[in-house]
């Protein structure tokens, strides 16, 4: 026990958002918290990064162009789908609905013209306030 004020815990369970753009769902996502700022991410993030060849990692730290930065965006997408988007219910192009499977996933997130929903759902999970306890979060709307 800390002698010091603690913030409000963060409850480990997923929850579930949908992504508009347009009056148009392309989806309901079910997102864990994701801090980025754990040692748990950063071991993530550079798991992911060995998979690269070396001039691929220094294009990834060092951007140039476009497509280096593409480099980055892509291992923070593949960290988002592998450990935070643990279900999903994608709409595909003729309006049904496809079943959760990481492949489909990474192709939608991956998909330049859909890279919006890779960004909310990254913002959806990295904040705090979407995975508060229950009671704590009626106390944070309460102030």
């Amino acid at each position: 026990m800390s002698k010091f004020k603690l913030p409000t815990p963060v409850v480990d369970d997923a929850k579930w958002t949908e992504i508009w753009k347009d009056g148009e769902s392309f989806g309901q996502f079910k997102v864990k918290y994701q801090d980025t700022q754990s040692a748990k991410w950063n071991l993530q993030y550079k798991r992911i990064v060995e998979g690269l060849s070396k001039s691929e990692r220094h294009r990834a730290d060092n951007p140039k162009n476009e497509a280096d930065v593409l480099i980055k965006r892509h291992l923070f997408i593949q960290i988002l789908a592998a450990h935070y988007i643990v279900d999903s219910k994608m709409v595909a192009a003729d309006g049904s609905i496809l079943p959760h499977n990481m492949a489909d996933v990474l192709e939608l997130l991956l998909t330049p013209e859909l890279y919006f929903i890779a960004q909310e759902l990254d913002q959806f999970s990295v904040d705090e306030d979407n995975f508060k306890a229950p009671a704590a979060a009626k106390e944070a709307k309460k102030n």
